[in-house]
């Protein structure tokens, strides 16, 4: 069995992931997840992030082989969401094959929405700036259209 993180934030570019060993020698595969909704949200920190919903929607990402105690290690740092089991039958192919079992498990972190609400990015922020060039350069080193969907399937950039 192994365990996988899907990541459609920060988690994208594993550069800037702690948590994660990025020498370490691991699966990474670029996805699609559909009945999914990605929106900026605003946390009780009064940071503003990327958070996922349940929704009529797609979303890519990446799917992340970690280990239990990195798993452990993420569950600290996303403090604002809540880690659930992802149904596989959500993911799309979309960038190239996968190779999952029928006994891995995928996990990824939900918007809890005791700790956070739907927001819209602030152009204004540096902190925000900084964080989303952080992504999108992840976005941007796993191909143009990874890139492309990204920003077409991210919610809230304007009210």
């Amino acid at each position: 069995m192994t365990i996988y993180i899907f990541g459609y934030g920060s988690i994208i570019n594993l550069k800037y992931v702690k948590q994660i060993d990025i020498k370490k020698k691991r699966n990474v595969f670029p996805i699609m997840l559909r009945n999914h909704l990605r929106h900026w949200m605003y946390t009780p920190s009064k940071k503003t992030y990327l958070g996922l919903y349940m929704g009529r929607s797609k979303v890519n990402g990446i799917l992340v082989e970690v280990t239990e105690s990195e798993l452990h290690l993420l569950d600290k740092r996303e403090k604002y969401y809540i880690r659930k089991e992802i149904n596989k039958n959500d993911i799309i192919e979309k960038y190239g094959l996968i190779q999952i079992n029928p006994s891995d498990i995928i996990y990824t972190y939900y918007s809890d929405p005791s700790k956070s609400i739907k927001s819209v990015f602030d152009f204004k922020s540096e902190q925000m700036k900084t964080y989303l060039f952080n992504v999108l350069s992840g976005c941007v080193k796993i191909s143009s259209k990874f890139f492309e969907d990204f920003l077409f399937t991210t919610k809230g950039w304007i009210n």
